[in-house]
């Protein structure tokens, strides 16, 4: 039954986009003509219905109220299901709302593109998408984010004469989207799958919709995918039903569920309709930890603490009192559940009382807690000490932190010492309570690098008694070593092979752990040599990869056992230059199409090859051709918008390349 949903979803897709379509093509075919459909990110343009086959769209776009057109692309079919893939990858960022196609329906529409020349019987869930990937439609990426366009579309054969030429609507005209209100009907659990229900009178532009899940109540919602989650819908009662089943399992759990409409473009409206269910029985409610009770031997005080998870579960909280443990309780008090302490008025000194507590469900089902005992003797009693604590190392000291239970609490002491043979001093002001983690962070002037600390926390209760100390935690100040650069950094050469010297650091730096050795090839980019030394006495260096061409610099820094690195001394040295041809005369650039054209002039005979090389802002040239023969090359392999730069070699007839000529630049229009 849910695959029938599944087919009747897409089938009301279906006719409400080519609806769509067909409104906005006057009085032609649906699909005729080009749509403008504005989205979160851009404009979805619908080329027409022609499959580019041997054919190419090309896009032209203006503002409303100007009369002139740019070009802003072309596109054409994809030449393999991996192309169609990749197109996917590509603009999948702009849908994120609708699931993406997959890989069973791209190989369902790579076949349709073999045996039909149009789309009229193309289908698929992501109609923006579908029409991407085949090449029937365009994403316009840099459309302003108010701005209104209109768009002409060009169908081109391959010879590049005209077919067709038509202009879209206006994108103004297609903006308003009006989503429904979404209704919560039901839910229900069974066999590990939970099912809940909305409903919504009118779809209006709906054409899909998604589902954001809370795993107990923490407000962390998360949009649930195809993969995750079953979606149908189905007619009930001249209202149209919503179904999501959430396969959650049989571990206990409660889920909070919220949806939002999505139209057939993705644009998807509010989160709505919030609805929650589990599989949490009626007897669930959350365990008590640390539940204590303390008297504080004064006023006749005794006071309850505790703590547990998923309070907006609970419709309450009793306490219950006995001077015996297994009868007698009597309820003293009625909560929230926010509350995680009371303070009890007991009746007279020197007797035992017990106490228990008693959650109410979401169910209304009573759960009851351990019972604990106090006995109140007049007489003052020191807080327990906070527990667990810890110490880590932060960037110019030591961060420690701690958890503490005790309801009774006014606040906390630090204290730090350099080694077990001193005692503690205090590290810290009073820390108030008030928090459900604490910490303080140790910037003292006092610490050292490369040391080691202890600390430990103690409890300061509210009548003035310290508690014994935490459990000792240690750490090491994150102090950053200011390291020296090596020193008299030198060379020799001996058959090829550079060895560099420097002096010994060991008899200053204390934590040296070893160097790093960097070389860079004329005016290139430092980089780390292999088998460098992590030997504290090893200063020195032997490199027999230098080639014979170019110039070379070399580079050492400390390296100390903290991970902290001195600045590079640096010494450079002359290769040995061989005889090698300039790059190319007379180079040029021009576009043609969807590529660029480069042609150059006449080189002397004693060449092998001319190599070309091609980078774009803030990236390394890249080998993108070698001519062996011809005095020209084409560079198909380009976006529109994005800027080039081409570099040149000439490689001699000894095969050895000479060095790259000055960078020419062309942006793709």
């Amino acid at each position: 039954m849910f695959q029938n949903m599944i087919n009747m979803k897409q089938l009301l897709l279906c006719i409400a986009v080519f609806l769509l379509l067909e409104n906005n093509a006057s009085a032609q075919l649906p699909g005729d003509v080009p749509v403008a459909k504005p989205v979160s990110q851009g404009i979805w343009v619908f080329l027409g219905k022609s499959i580019p086959k041997n054919m190419t769209y090309q896009i032209e776009r203006r503002k409303e109220g100007s009369r002139s057109y740019e070009k802003i692309g072309t596109t054409t079919v994809p030449a393999s299901q991996q192309e169609m893939q990749k197109r996917q990858e590509e603009y999948h960022k702009y849908f994120e709302a609708l699931d993406p196609i997959n890989s069973k329906d791209i190989i369902r529409l790579w076949e349709y593109i073999q045996k039909h020349s149009t789309t009229d019987s193309m289908y698929s869930a992501n109609l923006p998408m579908m029409h991407l990937v085949t090449g029937t439609a365009f994403f316009d990426k840099t459309a302003e984010a108010n701005g209104n366009y209109i768009y002409r579309v060009m169908l081109t054969g391959s010879g590049g004469n005209s077919i067709s030429q038509k202009e879209s609507n206006p994108s103004s005209s297609l903006k308003k989207v009006d989503f429904p209100k979404l209704t919560f009907i039901s839910k229900e659990y069974a066999d590990g799958k939970l099912s809940v229900t909305w409903s919504v009178k009118d779809p209006l532009n709906m054409s899909h919709f998604n589902i954001y899940r809370s795993v107990f109540g923490k407000d962390e919602y998360q949009r649930l995918g195809s993969g995750q989650i079953q979606r149908g819908v189905y007619s009930e009662n001249d209202l149209l039903r919503l179904l999501a089943i959430d396969p959650i399992g049989n571990q206990p759990g409660w889920y909070e569920y919220l949806i939002a409409p999505v139209d057939a473009f993705g644009n998807e409206g509010e989160r709505q309709a919030k609805a929650d269910g589990g599989n949490i029985q009626d007897y669930y409610a959350p365990p008590v930890s640390n539940f204590r009770a303390v008297s504080t031997n004064q006023n006749h005080e005794v006071r309850l603490s505790w703590r547990f998870e998923n309070k907006r579960y609970l419709n309450g909280i009793t306490v219950m009192r006995s001077s015996n443990y297994d009868s007698g309780y009597q309820r003293i008090a009625t909560l929230p559940v926010g509350d995680t302490a009371y303070t009890d008025m007991i009746p007279e000194t020197g007797e035992n009382f017990y106490y228990y507590l008693v959650l109410n469900s979401a169910n209304n089902n009573p759960v009851s807690s351990a019972k604990v005992f106090v006995a109140y003797t007049g007489t003052s009693e020191k807080p327990i000490p906070p527990s667990p604590v810890d110490a880590i190392t932060i960037p110019n000291g030591i961060k420690v932190y701690w958890k503490d239970d005790n309801s009774y609490a006014k606040g906390f002491f630090v204290y730090r010492r350099f080694n077990t043979m001193e005692d503690f001093i205090q590290a810290s002001p009073m820390i108030p309570k008030g928090d459900s983690v604490y910490s303080f962070i140790d910037t003292s002037g006092l610490l050292q690098r490369g040391e080691v600390y202890e600390y430990i926390v103690r409890t300061l209760s509210e009548d003035g008694q310290l508690s014994k100390n935490s459990d000792t935690v240690t750490a090491y100040p994150g102090i950053k070593a200011i390291l020296t650069a090596p020193m008299n950094l030198r060379y020799h050469i001996n058959d090829g092979v550079i060895t560099l010297m420097w002096d010994d650091m060991t008899d200053w730096e204390k934590n040296l752990l070893g160097y790093k050795v960097y070389r860079k090839v004329n005016n290139g980019a430092w980089e780390s040599l292999p088998n460098d030394s992590i030997q504290s006495k090893k200063n020195f260096y032997m490199d027999s990869t230098m080639s014979t061409q170019g110039s070379y610099s070399y580079a050492v820094a400390a390296w100390d056992h903290f991970g902290n690195e001195s600045e590079k001394a640096a010494i450079s040295l002359p290769g040995i230059k061989e005889m090698t041809m300039p790059p190319p005369p007379g180079i040029s650039l021009r576009q043609t199409g969807n590529g660029i054209y480069i042609t150059w002039g006449q080189t002397s005979e004693d060449y092998s090859a001319i190599k070309i090389y091609r980078s774009e802002p803030g990236q390394q040239p890249r080998l993108i051709g070698t001519v062996k023969e011809d005095d020209f090359y084409e560079d198909k392999n380009v976006a529109a918008g994005r800027l080039y730069f081409y570099q040149f070699s000439t490689v001699n007839n000894q095969n050895k390349e000479g060095g790259l000529s000055d960078k020419l630049s062309i942006r793709v229009r």
